[in-house]
């Protein structure tokens, strides 16, 4: 696994997870993640999805060492690199965006540069 010099992640002979970047705030394929700080839309919530959050990068590595198998991940290039070692094999896909797209999805700047989320199993 090496940084190539675009700056770009390259998982050599591990099998990363597919990394898909996001430039447009309304994709579809980030809805999981918007609009976090609306009480009213929020995934995680009983009126919600049934989804579980996991912002940071601590809590990442925590969710996919949990019960909880992750569906997708929203984060910065600088997060990414940082979870390079705990994402091989994963099959969610990374989606990489600015920290300004990323703020637009999710309704604020997020200071830890990463999301994780995976479906909540029934009770």
């Amino acid at each position: 696994m090496s940084d190539n010099i675009s700056g770009a992640f390259e998982w050599g002979d591990l099998e990363g997870p597919q990394v898909i970047d996001v430039v447009d705030p309304d994709d579809p394929r980030v809805d999981d993640f918007r609009d976090l700080n609306s009480v009213d839309r929020r995934p995680d919530l009983p009126s919600g999805k049934g989804l579980v959050i996991a912002e940071g990068v601590l809590v990442v590595q925590r969710m996919l060492a949990s019960r909880f198998v992750p569906h997708a991940f929203l984060g910065t290039q600088r997060r990414l690199a940082e979870l390079a070692h705990d994402l091989p094999g994963v099959p969610a896909p990374f989606y990489r965006a600015s920290p300004e797209v990323m703020a637009q999805v999710v309704g604020f700047h997020l200071n830890r540069g990463v999301l994780g989320v995976a479906r909540r199993p029934p009770s």
